[in-house]
């Protein structure tokens, strides 16, 4: 029994890291995108770079 509680526990422990790390890294998309939203429409300038990190991080 105690044995079902530690794979639990475990399971538990790497559902939190997934989520956190998916966190994480919607946020590093969203802010990737607005930068890139306010450069192309106010300044008309648009980064290839920021853009080749959007494809990635979806």
């Amino acid at each position: 029994m105690r044995r079902l509680i530690y794979i639990e526990r475990l399971f538990n422990r790497f559902g939190d890291l997934l989520g956190w790390l998916s966190s994480i890294l919607f946020i590093l998309l969203l802010a990737n995108v607005v930068y890139d939203v306010v450069m192309r429409y106010a300044f008309n300038d648009v980064s290839i770079a920021f853009q080749e990190m959007e494809w990635h991080l979806e």
